[in-house]
């Protein structure tokens, strides 16, 4: 992470993880059965990766887990899904895998997703229904999330925390509306306000719409995304209104040689600048699959612009590179930097987001990560990333270094 000053803590560590997951699955013309079991492995946590607050990801592990080591056997997912209940439609039971805007890779789980870059990740238990006809689609979900992503103990189910989707979808058009609900006993809140809760109060709306478009243009192929979202109802007693919106293009050549591909765009997401107004302004991305998951421990979706490019190529049938540069910055000087992937734990004193001011400033940062992808058998993959981060006047407000290097091997096997 940035290097603190002499009384912070240790930016500098690494850590090792390891995942393995067993599942089954039985269906039929009419029924699908499914479960899995998970067992999730750390070692190497940093103690002393605190101050001011937690300097990336591994501090909150830690804290999750207040050892150096965390280990967690547990049910990764256990559903019935019953098909075509009437012609095209299914209704799914149980613990189970959810994404918002699942359409696009760019869109899905922006604000309710799986968080699968973490070791433990994030389940959801309900029922979801699904309809679907040549014309269009439509899902519907009440679903509960487990605990999960940082925190070590993965299974139990987050009850005071109840979310309630709703989508419609027709070609690259999509509508969609969510519902959440928060009330756990946690006496931290993830905005700038000075109060001090009793426990979480959070009761928000999100209604929205997104498109997406690919069509053939030239020797190539382009495709276009828009997502935008308001958001209104009560944070902590007070009024809460909010707006984010995603702005993408990008272009393929897949004919030619180790088919490149570009892209470029911008997220919005907005800021509260008088947080003692009555009104509650940052958008709140709810339970988010956070994306770019390299630095989910440095940014959220929360008061931020986010300018981006990127450039893709495939060297090889079996590998692909990628680099992409984002130019971070906070909408609005009052309001804090936010970090996090949403709701964690049954209780405790982390929300799930933690913030930092900003000190007046605006400029974040500078953002370049490349990575790569390597298919080296049928069943085993390597992937192999570094980002590197130029802190802005906030980073440099609050720490004595503005430069920030992560780097993640990973080594997959699956079997199916």
């Amino acid at each position: 992470f940035f290097e603190p000053s002499a009384d912070g803590g240790d930016p500098t560590y690494a850590f090792v993880g390891n995942r393995a997951t067993l599942g089954v699955r039985v269906q039929s013309r009419r029924l699908e059965v499914q479960g899995a079991f998970q067992y999730a492995q750390l070692v190497g946590l940093p103690r002393g990766a605190v101050g001011p607050g937690p300097l990336g990801p591994g501090p909150v592990y830690f804290h999750a887990a207040q050892n150096s080591r965390a280990y967690q056997l547990y049910f990764k997912s256990m559903s019935i899904r019953m098909k075509e209940v009437v012609p095209g439609l299914s209704i799914e039971a149980g613990r189970m895998a959810y994404a918002s805007n699942p359409e696009s890779a760019r869109l899905s789980g922006r604000l309710i997703g799986n968080a699968d870059w973490t070791m433990s990740e994030r389940a959801f238990d309900g029922v979801r229904v699904d309809y679907a006809n040549p014309d269009w689609q439509a899902r519907a979900s009440y679903v509960m999330p487990t605990q999960g992503a940082y925190e070590e103990s993965a299974s139990p189910t987050m009850g005071k925390v109840r979310v309630s989707t709703l989508s419609f979808s027709s070609g690259g058009a999509s509508l969609f509306g969510h519902h959440y609900r928060d009330t756990r006993p946690i006496r931290v809140r993830p905005d700038n306000g000075i109060a001090i809760p009793d426990a979480v109060k959070i009761s928000i709306g999100t209604i929205g719409a997104s498109h997406v478009r690919e069509y053939r243009l030239g020797n190539g192929r382009a495709q276009t995304v828009v997502w935008a979202a308001t958001q209104f109802g009560d944070w902590y007693g007070d009024l809460h209104h909010a707006f984010s919106a995603i702005a993408d293009a990008g272009y393929r050549w897949p004919q030619t040689r180790w088919a490149p591909a570009i892209r470029g765009g911008i997220v919005y997401a907005s800021g509260d600048g008088m947080p003692l107004d009555g009104t509650h302004r940052t958008f709140f991305p709810m339970l988010p699959t956070t994306r770019p998951d390299l630095l989910a421990g440095t940014y959220a979706q929360m008061n931020l612009r986010d300018l981006s490019a990127e450039v893709r190529v495939q060297p090889h049938a079996r590998v692909g590179v990628s680099v992409e540069l984002h130019r971070l910055s906070l909408v609005d000087a009052n309001d804090h930097w936010y970090s996090g992937t949403g709701a964690t734990a049954v209780r405790g004193n982390y929300f799930g987001y933690s913030s930092r001011l900003s000190g007046g400033e605006t400029a974040l940062g500078t953002f370049l990560q490349t990575s790569a992808e390597a298919r080296l058998t049928k069943w085993w993959t390597m992937n192999a990333s570094v980002g590197l981060v130029s802190g802005g006047a906030v980073v440099r407000r609050q720490f004595a270094g503005h430069r920030l290097t992560i780097v993640t091997l990973e080594s997959r096997w699956a079997f199916e």
